[in-house]
This record gives C-alpha cells, structure tokens and sequence, in this order.
C-alpha cells in the first residue's frame, strides 16, 4: 500500500461508470478514432453515431481504475 486515498463504487443495475464526478465528462470517440475497430468505423452512423456518450460508456465500460474505481456490484 502506499497511503493514497482510494474510492470504490458499486455499480447497481441502473448506475453507470460516467456517473461519478471524474468520469462524466468522457467522450464518445469520434468516427475516424484509431481506437475503433474496422466494423465500429464502418457501422459508426448506425451505432455509436446515434448514441449519447453517457449510453456509449454504459455499453463499453461496466468498471474502470483510478482515484475512483467502480464495478458491477456482483464483482465486489
């Protein structure tokens, strides 16, 4: 341990990741994102495209790291 101060947040059902103070700002990526995958890029318009960035998060990520660390609350 090194004596850093650590949050852990369950997530319910209905909580998503972008709900706490440092991640609710994220952005869903944009089309040309080298992040993406081939067919992310190719369906873009008919999937990320018409999501909010606060739906994309909750699809994508269900727990990240950090200062605040969040999971399902099935993993705790």
């Amino acid at each position: 341990m090194n004596g850093n101060s650590n949050l852990w947040l369950a997530l319910t059902n209905h909580g998503r990741s972008t709900d706490i103070p440092e991640q609710r700002d994220w952005k869903k990526p944009l089309p040309d994102d080298p992040r993406l995958t081939p067919d992310e890029r190719r369906d873009y318009a008919n999937t990320i495209g018409k999501m909010t960035a606060r739906d994309y998060w909750a699809q994508r990520a269900r727990g990240m790291g950090g200062l605040y660390t969040t999971g399902a609350v099935e993993n705790f």
